[in-house]
């Protein structure tokens, strides 16, 4: 498991507020492959925030190969079905 700081800016289809502070769970240099089923990164993010992906500290990350489809299936809550690694949790530490 890797954990990396971030300081980068947003792109729209991420979930954290612009300037804060983060950690990254992820895989990878820059964090960018997805690392986690969907199932895991729900029981990471229940166990510290909300257990949604798009709300909360515990959000999921949306770039490269950690992708909206294969974590969230494109909705509101985890892609709880799927085994795919697809993957990636930014945690808010501000």
């Amino acid at each position: 498991m890797a954990f990396m700081a971030i300081s980068t800016i947003p792109s729209p289809a991420e979930h954290y507020n612009s300037g804060d502070n983060i950690m990254q769970i992820g895989l990878g240099t820059i964090g960018a492959n997805g690392f986690l089923i969907p199932k895991d990164s729900y029981r990471i993010d229940k166990k510290l925030d909300d257990g949604l992906p798009k709300s909360g500290t515990v959000t999921f990350r949306n770039i490269a190969t950690s992708t909206d489809a294969l974590c969230t299936n494109t909705t509101t809550s985890y892609y709880l079905l799927s085994n795919t690694i697809g993957c990636n949790l930014i945690v808010s530490v501000d």
